[in-house]
């Protein structure tokens, strides 16, 4: 935190999807090289809340609701805004658009800068891919997709980046290696992240804001995991959808599986 003017204040902002609350009055201050953490169930908004300050929901009314560098969402044409917020997907495929990883880092800087190759090769060494120069960018692992592309995002010294659940779909050694990247990245003061994550342990701890988006509301939050326990998900538990008895399971001489048994009704959520 500090004293200077906030790079993104909301205020009041509603947003209504036909006669359904999903956003309801949120108000939210960032500053820069802060990080902002927001969870909460699925369906409960978080996606919403990041097209709309993204500028992909063209609801007027939100917009001048959504101030960037103390200037209304609504009063800045799509080419500046993306100079000053750009957005991570949840899925890295729909967000590359070069053949290999040199031209996708490439992509993001001014052709006719002088140092544009030092720059990408030193980009592509920070993220240890530089030897993976050429290769194409559908053959890297999903980790290695999401690294690329924070990297390239960071490469238009954008002001605030949005992240999307940038660890739904990662293993859990690419989930530790995301979050030391982006741990660094606030400890520097690089740049400014917005992240919405089920996942929250992965950076919590150094987190600067943290919310629960609830019912449409931003309530603000300490501890984990207490606090995200005190939400009392409650759902009504439906008829048994997977039933295993007794199931065991060896190959030649070694017992893998063991007298396994296992119920699981509609609506459950089962960790192993």
């Amino acid at each position: 935190m500090n004293d200077l003017s906030p790079l993104l204040s909301i205020k009041n902002l509603d947003f209504r999807y036909q006669n359904d609350i999903i956003l309801n009055k949120i108000n939210l201050t960032v500053y820069q090289n802060e990080l902002v953490l927001i969870n909460g169930i699925s369906g409960s908004g978080k996606s919403t809340l990041l097209k709309l300050i993204e500028g992909r929901l063209g609801d007027v009314s939100a917009q001048k609701r959504i101030i960037i560098k103390d200037i209304p969402l609504s009063e800045i044409n799509e080419e500046n805004y993306h100079q000053h917020v750009v957005a991570m997907s949840q899925n890295p495929k729909v967000q590359l658009l070069s053949a290999n990883c040199y031209e996708e880092l490439a992509l993001s800087l001014d052709d006719c800068s002088p140092n544009l190759h030092q720059t990408v090769l030193t980009s592509l060494q920070s993220i240890d891919l530089e030897h993976h120069q050429t290769v194409a960018v559908e053959d890297l692992s999903g980790g290695q997709q999401q690294k690329l592309i924070l990297e390239a995002l960071l490469l238009l010294g954008t002001d605030l980046i949005l992240l999307d659940e940038p660890f739904a779909n990662l293993d859990f050694t690419s989930c530790k290696i995301l979050a030391e990247k982006l741990r660094l990245l606030v400890e520097n003061k690089q740049i400014t992240l917005i992240i919405c994550e089920h996942k929250t342990h992965f950076v919590e701890t150094f987190a600067t804001q943290k919310f629960t988006l609830k019912n449409g509301c931003l309530d603000s939050y300490q501890a984990y995991p207490e606090s995200y326990l005190k939400l009392n998900h409650k759902f009504s538990l439906g008829s048994e959808v997977l039933s295993i008895k007794n199931l065991s399971y060896q190959i030649e001489q070694k017992i893998i599986l063991n007298c396994i048994s296992l119920s699981v009704k509609q609506h459950e959520r089962i960790a192993i």
